[in-house]
């Protein structure tokens, strides 16, 4: 075989992997390095918890009203394996929130989840039945107007059935304990001290049974809501991730008191 000019060689062949596609997103969290320039965290459907370069604008196509905490969009990514940081070419709203960010009592809740979320959510790992279940729990929270206390309490339960590490209700009997180390209740109380007494494993135990439709019926006051999330808190940092210290909390605290 005879070749005619240069011999191709292997950088003939090298192709830059580029990636476009469409994608739903959440808005995890954003954060500001310059004036109009952001990082830009979001939870996509089709590649889970990715990082993208944003400049911001008032008229074009990144306009800043659509990235604020737990928006739910339609975007065109420009994604580069390998890279920390990925790029938006355009990006849609796919269901206005207007409540979440206009409401005092939902704003608290939006600002807690979302910081919850940025701790608890590995990046690029799709997992698109917890995608579902962190979207169609936000669009819920946007058209309630009552009832929705507990919501915060009620998703971060369930949400740790896509995380593997719902606890084992069938365990349960009238005056158990919870232990929150194993993830089960129980009759007697272990030698760790990460147990809750039979009427916080109960409380605990209807978070686990409802759903959104049902939790209002969960009555607790301001204090003991506290509480209770405290121990689902609790919970996170012994199987999933430290979530001491969360700077969102005060507010929460402070909007339910």
């Amino acid at each position: 075989m005879h070749f005619k000019g240069h011999l191709p060689t292997f950088t003939h062949y090298v192709i830059i992997t580029r990636m476009l596609k469409k994608t739903r997103m959440i808005i995890l969290r954003i954060v500001r390095y310059a004036d109009s320039k952001v990082i830009v965290d979001a939870y996509t459907e089709t590649d889970g918890r990715v990082s993208f370069a944003v400049v911001l604008s008032s008229k074009g196509k990144m306009k800043r009203q659509l990235f604020q905490p737990l928006m739910l969009l339609e975007a065109d990514c420009d994604i580069k394996a390998n890279a920390q940081l990925h790029r938006l070419r355009e990006v849609r709203m796919l269901s206005p929130m207007v409540s979440l960010h206009s409401d005092m009592s939902k704003m608290g809740i939006v600002m807690f989840l979302s910081e919850t979320l940025s701790r608890i959510l590995p990046p690029l790992n799709p997992l698109p039945g917890l995608f579902y279940y962190i979207y169609n729990g936000i669009e819920w929270l946007e058209k309630a107007s009552v009832g929705y206390a507990n919501f915060h309490l009620v998703f971060l339960v369930h949400l740790t059935r896509f995380l593997g590490v719902f606890p084992d209700l069938s365990s349960y009997s009238n005056g158990a304990l919870f232990d929150m180390r194993n993830s089960c209740f129980v009759s007697s109380s272990p030698a760790h001290g990460d147990i809750l007494s039979p009427a916080e494993a109960h409380v605990m135990l209807s978070l686990m049974r409802c759903g959104y439709h049902s939790m209002h019926l969960i009555t607790m006051s301001a204090i003991q809501r506290q509480a209770v999330l405290e121990h689902i808190i609790r919970y996170y940092s012994l199987h999933i991730v430290d979530l001491t210290n969360l700077k969102t909390l005060t507010v929460l605290h402070h909007l339910y008191r």
